[in-house]
């Protein structure tokens, strides 16, 4: 029986020759791993430009419990973006998150409002003329409200520490090495006190941004997956710091 779905283009590779297998996160199935051959084909030529990270898409498939592999029979764009795959910044910036949520979103089934949250920051993304340099670090600070590890905000006080392991300010610093110090832990509440539209509000230098990213990575690695090995960290921040 196929099925058709939307779907967040995470990640592809090249299977054989003439094949590629896509992980995508879908609105109906969750995460999914997806075969489609014949990519060179006259009629799926076209299609590989549909595979960049975080392309918002539309596929038909039969979808078969227990099979880690699904077969792929169509992909569409649902959601043309107008300036993501042509400024480099943004680019850079989806291939960040792309990779992030590949690595930390496990579930292989249906979270509708992960998903519409994604959709919906990513068409933010998109929209943005300026002030998007901080776009990565609020968007993974509101994704961890749907994970259930949102810290406890109203801990926050001036020149208190950040416990990265219990999620919530502290007066004292934490024996052990997992926190924030206390000038960085401001600059990690303001973060997650931004909503996506006032971006142009979080004035960071360049070392504070790279101090943000590396506090969220410890903050996620701690609760969801270890994500020390993120590749495209580094070219993130080849263009923003």
């Amino acid at each position: 029986m196929l099925h058709v779905t939307k779907g967040i283009v995470l990640h592809y590779f090249k299977y054989s020759d003439n094949s590629v297998i896509i992980k995508i996160f879908t609105e109906h199935f969750g995460i999914q791993s997806y075969i489609l051959k014949g990519i060179h084909s006259k009629k799926n030529k076209a299609q590989k430009a549909y595979l960049q990270p975080l392309s918002i898409i539309e596929i038909e498939s039969s979808q078969k419990e227990n099979k880690n592999l699904q077969a792929l029979k169509s992909i569409k764009i649902e959601f043309p973006y107008q300036s993501i795959p042509f400024n480099v910044y943004k680019s850079a910036i989806a291939f960040f998150i792309a990779e992030f949520l590949s690595k930390t979103i496990k579930e292989e089934e249906t979270n509708s409002h992960l998903f519409d949250f994604i959709i919906s920051s990513l068409l933010i993304l998109d929209e943005l003329k300026d002030s998007f340099s901080n776009f990565h670090l609020v968007f993974m600070a509101q994704l961890t409200e749907h994970f259930g590890f949102q810290p406890q905000l109203e801990t926050y006080k001036p020149n208190y520490y950040f416990n990265l392991q219990e999620g919530n300010f502290v007066v004292f610093q934490p024996n052990h090495p997992f926190y924030i110090n206390q000038t960085n832990a401001t600059l990690f509440y303001h973060v997650f006190n931004v909503d996506m539209q006032q971006l142009s509000s979080l004035n960071f230098t360049n070392s504070q941004r790279k101090e943000m990213l590396a506090a969220l990575i410890d903050y996620y690695s701690l609760h969801v997956n270890n994500l020390s090995n993120l590749k495209s960290k580094e070219v993130l921040e080849e263009f923003f710091l």
